[in-house]
């Protein structure tokens, strides 16, 4: 997954030519970041990591994103 993200980012920056965007490190390493609070926010909301629908996954990343911004 790491690689994925790091390419992905890599050709964002090409193709957007943003330099906001950060490097494919630093997103990976938040991205993993993220992923081992899914478990602590599906218990606040009482749902398993294996019921989240699209919705709720994009809830938790708009959630996690307004908390860390």
């Amino acid at each position: 997954m790491k690689i994925l993200i790091v390419e992905l980012a890599t050709w964002l920056r090409n193709q957007a030519r943003v330099a906001a965007v950060p490097g494919g490190e630093t997103i990976a390493k938040e991205f993993h970041t993220f992923q081992t609070k899914i478990p602590q926010y599906c218990a606040i909301r009482g749902l398993q990591e294996n019921e989240l629908t699209f919705g709720d996954y994009a809830d938790l990343v708009a959630e996690y994103l307004t908390m860390t911004a």
